[in-house]
């Protein structure tokens, strides 16, 4: 083993004898593409990702860039020796599979036709994962924005042919993301199209209003996305295979099972098996950060924000497939809207319990540890 500080260092100690390359995430991420190009002309067979955390470009960085895994530390001594070795059984958080696809495989219905770049903007991070992994796999070219000010900033840039737009984000919302950039130059022309967890007709006629071009439901329909990509953009691609999960509008009812068993696997197959248990524990952590929000908000009756909080639970609930805590969250924010505090504080009352259940369900489904106050 040997170990450099830099990157320079790095390229310079890379030669024979030397095939695997860890490298952490937290080198600048203009040089990982030139370095890891380096690093596989000096003759690296392996090269492994270390970061304290998962985001859409580290993903990205696997899924569709040089890297071969991530690895999210701290490291378990199982996980380290797996994503060396490449397993396939690795828990790494975005395993390539080392095998060639077959001859006859057919690509993906839009790698194949154009690389269109798309701003995605989102305050969700588990969301901002999925979503950036469903389009990178299909050959889009995705950067993030985390609120509407960074999606405004970001159009000031230039450089996109197509704005995701989420409706609840904070410091400037989607529609109002949408006004800024529509009066900026070159904002008329941009297709807008708004992702929202509320499809009822009033939000997509709020969403037109606004100067938004279209629309698509959360939790993401592989097909109705896909498919509304392709009318907007410049080169059209075909549309997705279907995709098995259905939008559901349940309520909060206790025969239904706590995780959707079709959207897991649906999700496995977006991004990778070895990529989910990582993903689930950035859920796992933002589910129960929203879910306190919401708790605190409901004990605070001055509290401002439990609307979009509950929203933002329902929405990456929803795109994990926990049924039940999805459709509480959406139970809450339908009371919030309608200025019904009481049935809101009443449905409150069974939520902590219920996200706990479900984070546990979620834990020992995936095979995550608990974390404590000293990991």
């Amino acid at each position: 083993v040997e170990a450099v500080d830099d990157p320079e260092a790095a390229v310079a100690a890379l030669g024979p004898g030397i095939g695997i390359v860890l490298v952490d995430a937290r080198l600048a991420a203009a040089a990982l593409g030139p370095f890891a190009r380096a690093a596989r002309q000096r003759g690296a067979k392996r090269l492994l990702l270390l970061a304290a955390g998962m985001t859409p470009q580290l993903v990205n960085a696997v899924v569709e860039g040089p890297f071969d895994d991530l690895l999210v530390c701290p490291l378990l001594v199982d996980d380290l020796f797996d994503g060396v070795a490449g397993n396939a059984s690795s828990q790494g958080h975005g395993a390539k599979d080392d095998q060639a696809p077959p001859e006859s495989a057919s690509p993906g219905p839009v790698a194949a036709q154009h690389a269109a770049r798309i701003l995605l903007a989102e305050d969700s991070v588990a969301n901002q994962v999925v979503a950036t992994a469903i389009l990178a796999r299909q050959g889009y070219d995705v950067e993030v924005a985390n609120n509407g000010r960074e999606a405004v900033e970001h159009f000031a840039a230039g450089g996109y042919d197509l704005i995701l737009m989420d409706l609840r984000m904070p410091e400037l919302n989607g529609l109002q993301a949408t006004a800024a950039i529509r009066s900026m130059p070159g904002g008329d022309r941009i297709p807008i199209v708004a992702m929202t967890a509320n499809a009822m007709q009033e939000d997509v006629e709020r969403c037109l209003a606004a100067g938004m071009d279209d629309f698509v439901a959360k939790p993401v329909d592989r097909r109705q996305l896909f498919d509304t990509l392709a009318r907007h953009l410049p080169v059209a691609g075909e549309t997705a295979p279907e995709n098995g999960a259905e939008e559901r509008q349940t309520g909060v009812d206790p025969g239904k099972p706590l995780l959707d068993e079709a959207v897991i696997q649906q999700l496995a197959e977006d991004v990778t098996e070895a990529a989910i248990p990582g993903m689930m524990q950035m859920f796992i952590d933002e589910a129960a950060m929203r879910a306190g929000r919401v708790l605190a908000a409901l004990q605070d009756s001055s509290a401002a924000g439990l609307e979009d909080e509950a929203h933002t639970l329902k929405s990456s609930a929803g795109t994990f497939g926990a049924l039940r805590l999805q459709a509480l969250a959406r139970d809450i924010e339908a009371a919030c809207r309608e200025g019904n505090r009481a049935a809101a504080e009443k449905l409150g009352r069974g939520l902590g319990t219920l996200a706990e259940e479900t984070l546990a369900a979620y834990r020992q489904r995936f095979d995550i540890p608990t974390q404590t106050a000293n990991d």
